[in-house]
């Protein structure tokens, strides 16, 4: 019961610790992991999904952060191209 516990509040960490570099990354700073710099939440979740691939990563939960990454993404460059449609 306890090993179960362990692993629940490590991948809790995990998951908040990612949540943290996206949210530096949206913030348009850069990071570092694995001696990689990322300036991009989408690349940056995309390098952790392809390479933690020990059997206590929580695929699912990082996988939702990254499909909400996309849909920002998504959004801010439709903003963006509204935007240049009403200045034309």
């Amino acid at each position: 019961m306890l090993h179960l516990r362990r692993n629940v509040v490590n991948t809790l960490k995990y998951i908040n610790s990612i949540t943290n570099k996206v949210a530096i990354l949206d913030a348009g700073k850069t990071i570092t992991l694995d001696s990689k710099k990322f300036d991009c939440s989408i690349k940056f979740l995309d390098y952790v999904t392809k390479t933690r691939t020990h059997e206590y990563f929580p695929c699912k939960e990082i996988q939702k952060i990254q499909s909400k990454a996309i849909e920002n993404h998504k959004q801010l460059e439709l903003s963006k191209s509204k935007g240049l449609e009403l200045e034309l």
